[in-house]
């Protein structure tokens, strides 16, 4: 992991790409519904010559939702992410480091007070 990535900033990122790729879906889901709609009549004189053509639409319609289905398991991993603690992001040296400076300020403080006291 990079060592300037912050958890928040990976938190933030995640979110906002969580909810653009739930926009994507919902824009695929209704690009599938309607040309399915749209090209379930076939018109008689549009005969194409090529037989290729005749393939084209559905391989369109299943090409959007395996798209759907791949952004539906993106959404999911960018969800987990957004919604993990920074502990996670974080490398068993960079957590024994974290610990060590709490204890290291904690020690500070107690010499604090007892210079007061």
């Amino acid at each position: 992991m990079i060592k300037s990535a912050q958890p928040k900033k990976i938190a933030r990122t995640a979110s906002t790409l969580t909810l653009m790729c739930i926009a994507l879906i919902f824009m695929d889901a209704l690009y599938c519904l309607t040309m399915r709609q749209v090209w379930a009549n076939k018109a008689s004189d549009n005969h194409s010559r090529i037989a290729f053509f005749d393939y084209i639409r559905p391989f369109v319609i299943v090409l959007t939702i395996i798209s759907i289905i791949l952004k539906l398991g993106l959404v999911s991993l960018l969800y987990r992410l957004s919604i993990s603690e920074p502990e996670d992001h974080m490398s068993a040296r960079d957590l024994e480091l974290a610990r060590l400076r709490d204890q290291n300020r904690l020690e500070k403080s107690r010499q604090d007070r007892t210079r007061l006291i």
